[in-house]
């Protein structure tokens, strides 16, 4: 059994580093995301709930995705002021934003807000 991936998924899997994966993941529409998503869940459980790091890290993007495409306009600009915040700070500091905070901060700046009512 082939396992199926679109294309946005299988590019992201193979990306180096997860900026890469996330630019993938990014350009999804929110359709394919929730599919994919599901896709990855579903192989997850299928392999007792572990997955490759990189299937892994997938999945974290298109959940955090998920969640950004669920998020009303406002609260996407109040969440990119408080993880810009929250970076600013942890370079001051000399430290990296916890990966799931610079992974859910890159979605948040590429989501694709929509202004109207029309697609």
């Amino acid at each position: 059994q082939d396992q199926q991936q679109p294309g946005a998924v299988a590019a992201a899997s193979a990306a180096q580093d997860w900026r890469s994966s996330a630019a993938a993941v990014a350009a999804l529409k929110p359709a394919a995301i929730t599919e994919a998503r599901e896709r990855l869940q579903k192989a997850a459980a299928a392999q007792g709930n572990t997955l490759p790091p990189n299937h892994r890290l997938v999945l974290n993007l298109l959940e955090h995705a998920a969640f950004v495409a669920a998020l009303p306009p406002d609260s996407i600009t109040e969440a990119k002021k408080e993880l810009r915040a929250a970076a600013a700070v942890a370079t001051v500091n000399g430290v990296a934003l916890p990966p799931e905070r610079a992974q859910m901060l890159y979605m948040l700046e590429h989501a694709v807000v929509e202004t109207s009512g029309h697609e």
